[in-house]
């Protein structure tokens, strides 16, 4: 479980839990693994989800939003293709600006970087 350490003594180690009050000791000897946070890195995977939801987000919205800007709130009564541009045009720039939006977002994401410590711990 993830807490902090505050104390290490010589047969046993103090922790607090994350979100309680409190310390908890933990036997030296009962330990079988030991990890400690050492910073935190970006997740690629977050960030080509990212770049994926964000890019058919602003394709969608913009085949929709595309064909009101360019016939300016109705195309009814234009011929069978009016609109077309604006949707082509919309899917393009919304999937550009959704999938840079998205790219962004995702890119903030962050992962913790674990470092094991080798145990036993050294004698104090």
């Amino acid at each position: 479980f993830a807490s902090g350490v505050t104390a290490l003594g010589r047969d046993t180690l103090a922790l607090r839990p994350l979100h309680v009050t409190g310390d908890v000791a933990v036997p030296l000897a009962s330990l079988t693994r030991l990890e400690v946070k050492r910073g935190s890195h970006a997740n690629a995977l977050s960030v080509i989800a990212g770049v994926t939801f964000g890019a058919l987000g602003g394709a969608l919205l913009g085949v929709f939003v595309g064909p009101v800007i360019e016939c300016g709130g109705s195309c009814s009564g234009r011929g069978e293709f009016a609109g077309l541009g604006g949707a082509l045009g919309g899917l393009a720039l919304g999937g550009l600006a959704g999938a840079i939006g998205g790219g962004i977002l995702g890119s903030h994401s962050r992962v913790p970087n674990w470092a094991p410590v080798p145990l036993p711990l050294p004698e104090r």
